[in-house]
């Protein structure tokens, strides 16, 4: 007779990634007069960890990461001022 030990049943907690890929805006940056004077195209690709701890639900809206207001506040960042 062979004595099978089971694992008690663990609860996995899987990281949640968001990612944005190849976001192009034209925005104002660099270092030098001519670069300053004209916006540039400039592509961001973020990614997001979220907290494993929070579990998404469509019950609680703020457990929900919403890719519009992330991006709209990065437009927001970006068309404040000039970036070196």
């Amino acid at each position: 007779m062979k004595i099978i030990k089971f694992k008690p049943n663990i609860k996995y907690r899987y990281q949640r990634k968001v990612l944005i890929k190849n976001l192009v805006l034209n925005i104002f940056i660099g270092i030098h007069n001519f670069e300053k004077r004209k916006k540039q195209k400039t592509r961001f690709n973020i990614e997001i960890l979220t907290d494993p701890n929070i579990n998404p639900s469509k019950k609680d809206i703020s457990t929900i990461l919403n890719y519009e207001t992330i991006v709209n506040k990065i437009n927001l960042i970006v068309k404040k001022k000039h970036h070196d």
